[in-house]
């Protein structure tokens, strides 16, 4: 399956000061990870990487993989020097039908948080319509960083933050990208982006507007509220 604009693959640029970037030239074209082979659950793209690194001094690459089912799912690659990749296995993908992820975890943010790793993600609902999905935010909780189990939230379909309802006008019908932050006084601001409905059926997420949102939460992991 083509896809304008696919496949998309993960680079690296350095900086000394934050301002000025080199690009490094890596082994798939200058990605230094790319998009897997025919039926792989990262045969469309292999991107949104996050880089955490390992205690033993290794490093791990998260990242999602879009499959030729239209299919999200997490996967991780390792390196001994940040720089060479090597694709280890899928983490987590989608979820039982109905969940707000049965159409797979997208893009993430892996913390440390009370002695066990937590992954806030975009998970990623079947609404009918091929690769246009509905997106809320989920958390899952590992104790290797490898093996994931989800957190169920408040919300009936299992998300932690849910979007807007259909036709309400604001700004947060979809939901992605978060990131968290911890807070001196203990609790966790959740900064993500919310896009408006789309105008029509025919039209896409580039006929959306799109904003950054906070929600805030006392420490629990689950529990959210949007800061007005």
């Amino acid at each position: 399956m083509e896809i304008k604009g696919f496949p998309m693959a993960s680079g690296c640029a350095v900086s000394r000061d934050g301002v000025n970037w080199l690009r490094l030239n890596g082994p798939h074209r200058g990605a230094l990870l790319t998009a897997g082979g025919r039926g792989d659950f990262d045969e469309i793209m292999a991107a949104w990487p996050q880089v955490i690194r390992w205690d033993d001094g290794s490093w791990r690459m998260y990242y999602h993989g879009l499959n030729n089912r239209q299919q999200y799912t997490v996967g991780w690659a390792e390196s001994t020097d940040g720089l060479h990749w090597e694709k280890r296995s899928p983490v987590l993908g989608p979820g039982p039908a109905g969940r707000f992820d049965d159409k797979g975890v997208a893009t993430r943010h892996i913390v440390r948080h009370q002695g066990r790793w937590v992954m806030f993600y975009e998970g990623c609902k079947d609404i009918g319509e091929g690769p246009e999905v509905e997106r809320q935010i989920g958390v899952a909780v590992s104790n290797d960083g490898l093996t994931w189990e989800r957190v169920d939230g408040p919300h009936p379909d299992g998300s932690v933050i849910a979007q807007s309802p259909k036709r309400s006008g604001l700004w947060d019908h979809r939901l992605g990208c978060p990131w968290v932050v911890a807070m001196e006084d203990g609790s966790r601001r959740l900064y993500d982006i919310g896009s408006t409905e789309r105008p029509s059926h025919n039209s896409s997420e580039l006929d959306t507007q799109n904003f950054i949102g906070l929600a805030v939460s006392n420490g629990d992991i689950t529990r959210w509220e949007r800061w007005a």
